[in-house]
């Protein structure tokens, strides 16, 4: 079975570049084992080579931004679409991680320039439920990344649901809104020093760290009735 893609995309190929240093540990965000060979994102039969770099073209800015973030560095090329420039896509992975994603029961997804990891559990009929493991810890391209906290096993290990949010999408950008201030909060959290400064801060602990803050704050209104 191939590797599911880290985007839907399909106008993507590989770009002839020098490889890069692997990162020595695999770089799923809470495993600590080392990592056994490079892994190509973007499966190298559907690039047609093993170059570690890739160049996408997409058929607007915006879906542009939306793989590879704000700062996406495409350029709009007359008939053909949006091309960008090399994209690192190889990065380090123990070889039990390289095996689940190789066999789709695992991947590794673009998304705002960010590659995140994503673990399925099998459902009924075959079919497969993704949830969001945390950012590839280092990103590819890079061979250091953030101090790990080894995966807990067994009965240690604490179990994990994915939520949705709903969010404005009409006289605001409720995701970018949400972003950028989970962004904010994570830098709060590091400047406090209950984080490291490459840490990778899940999501959700963010925002529980920011409502005890709140819950802990007196209102006004609490003030003024003496509670």
């Amino acid at each position: 079975m191939t590797a599911i893609k880290p985007i839907k995309n399909r106008r993507v190929v590989a770009v002839a570049a020098e490889t890069y240093p692997i990162n020595e540990q695999c770089a799923v965000p809470d495993c600590t084992e080392a990592a056994d060979d490079p892994h190509h994102c973007f499966p190298r039969s559907a690039i047609g080579g093993d170059s570690y770099f890739v160049s996408i073209t997409f058929d607007s800015y915006e879906e542009a931004v939306e793989a590879l973030g704000k700062n996406a560095g495409v350029t709009d090329v007359g008939g053909l679409g949006w091309v960008s420039g090399p994209v690192p896509h190889a990065i380090g992975l123990c070889r039990p991680h390289h095996n689940i994603i190789e066999a789709a029961k695992a991947k590794i997804v673009l998304e705002g320039g960010v590659w995140t990891y994503w673990e399925s559990n099998d459902q009924h009929d075959g079919l497969k439920e993704f949830a969001e493991r945390g950012e590839l810890n280092p990103q590819p391209g890079s061979t250091r990344g953030g101090k790990k906290r080894p995966r807990l096993k067994g009965d240690e290990r604490r179990k994990r649901r994915t939520i949705s949010l709903r969010v404005p999408d009409d006289s605001e950008n409720g995701g970018e809104v949400w972003d950028e201030t989970i962004d904010r909060a994570k830098e709060r959290l590091v400047d406090a020093e209950l984080y490291e400064a490459n840490a990778t801060i899940p999501a959700y602990e963010t925002v529980i760290a920011g409502l005890n803050d709140w819950l802990n704050t007196p209102l006004q209104s609490d003030t003024d009735t003496g509670r």
